[in-house]
């Protein structure tokens, strides 16, 4: 048995006795947690709470080290002024027997004790006699436990199972529209352009033709992303490349749809920069930046693509003057069907797939993608990616 005073902090004032036998015994000055095992401090300390809450507290096992090993032993205190009295047994009898030992040091603090350990016999006793209930209801909620875990892993296998056959039907399906879409986009192209049609309504239901077979278009080719992302094909096709080149070509691939907005494209480079990654991942990455900037700009505005060399990275900057992102969606515009509008600033449709599909290439070939926004103003997308990919991917070498 230990007893001893301390404050509410559990810090010893006086040791009253001791014959816990320790290694290292409790001695003034020290903390209470000095003996206890270090993953049981939080529930000293919780203990220690609810003896100066409630004046009193009896029956809590905490884990004692000693020089053999560490054991359960049972703490019971009680408030005597703005003083803790705690005694420690090796078990719930031991401080009952303590109680009356107890007598002679000081009758208010047996009052206290009398009154927190006044159920504690009997309490042991039915803690005793309910063991072998909880040890039954344990074994059987085990059970219970062990088939639903089993259940659990044969519908997680049929539901990958169905994942895999969706993914193969849905590129199967994709490939199969593509074409056809392609056809009807290169005739409604034809048909809005100047000269070839003189009625007014005619070419209107001609450039809606356009726009809707190029959003499904568009639609088609992120889902086939999408669907080769969900499939965990992650290959990496390696060739050496200069990043600056690629930059400048893609920003002239779309400097006729940002005419058309009257916004202006500019493109900044330091010169060549030569890397070994990607190109194809690198590509789509700059292109759905760009077009995205475009769509949500208005006229008028100026789009700012930078790219320089920091170290071992490439760094990509897109900035834009457009509409902005709201400060809600900036955490979660990365996630699938996320879209920044209802449209573009002239109407055009968004599928929600491209910034996702952005952030996974980027994730592919080893590098990281943010975004500053302020709604109204504009946004910019930041990329670092390494200039040599490394690690972490199926790499195949590019023929």
């Amino acid at each position: 048995m230990l007893a001893f005073r301390c404050d509410a902090a559990g810090i010893v004032e006086e040791i009253v006795a001791d014959d816990l036998g320790l290694n290292c015994p409790l001695a003034a000055g020290q903390s209470m947690l000095s003996i206890i095992d270090p993953p049981s401090h939080q529930k000293a300390m919780q203990f220690l709470d609810t003896v100066v809450a409630r004046r009193a507290a009896s029956g809590w096992e905490l884990t004692v080290v000693s020089d053999s090993r560490p054991f359960a032993a049972v703490f019971s205190g009680a408030m005597q002024k703005e003083r803790l009295f705690i005694v420690v047994g090796r078990s719930a009898r031991d401080i009952t027997d303590v109680v009356e030992t107890l007598e002679q040091i000081n009758n208010e603090q047996l009052n206290n004790f009398r009154m927190a350990f006044r159920d504690q016999h009997d309490s042991f006793d039915r803690r005793v006699r309910t063991d072998a209930q909880a040890y039954e209801q344990l074994s059987r909620l085990n059970n219970e436990l062990s088939n639903t875990q089993r259940e659990l892993a044969a519908k997680s296998t049929e539901l990958t199972r169905l994942n895999e056959e969706k993914n193969r039907f849905l590129g199967m399906a994709a490939h199969d529209l593509r074409n056809p879409l392609t056809v009807i986009l290169g005739y409604a192209n034809y048909l809005t352009m100047d000269g070839v049609e003189s009625d007014p309504e005619k070419k209107r239901m001609y450039t809606e033709i356009e726009g809707s077979s190029r959003f499904m278009l568009d639609l088609i080719n992120d889902l086939l992303d999408v669907s080769r992302i969900e499939s965990g094909r992650r290959e990496v096709e390696i060739s050496t490349f200069d990043a600056a080149d690629l930059m400048n070509q893609r920003a002239r691939v779309f400097l006729p749809f940002a005419a058309a907005k009257k916004i202006e494209l500019r493109v900044q480079t330091t010169g060549p920069v030569m890397m070994t990654s990607d190109a194809g991942k690198l590509r789509q990455i700059v292109s759905n930046l760009i077009g995205n900037a475009i769509k949500y700009s208005n006229a008028d505005t100026t789009i700012d693509v930078t790219l320089r060399v920091e170290g071992a990275h490439l760094l990509i900057d897109v900035k834009d003057q457009g509409i902005g992102i709201p400060s809600d969606q900036l955490e979660k515009i990365f996630q699938p069907f996320v879209r920044l509008g209802k449209s573009g600033t002239a109407g055009e449709r968004s599928t929600g797939l491209g910034l996702s599909i952005v952030a996974e290439l980027v994730s592919v070939i080893g590098g990281r993608i943010r975004v500053e926004s302020e709604f109204g103003v504009g946004s910019t997308f930041h990329v670092t990616v390494p200039l040599v990919v490394s690690g972490g991917s199926v790499l195949r070498t590019q023929e």
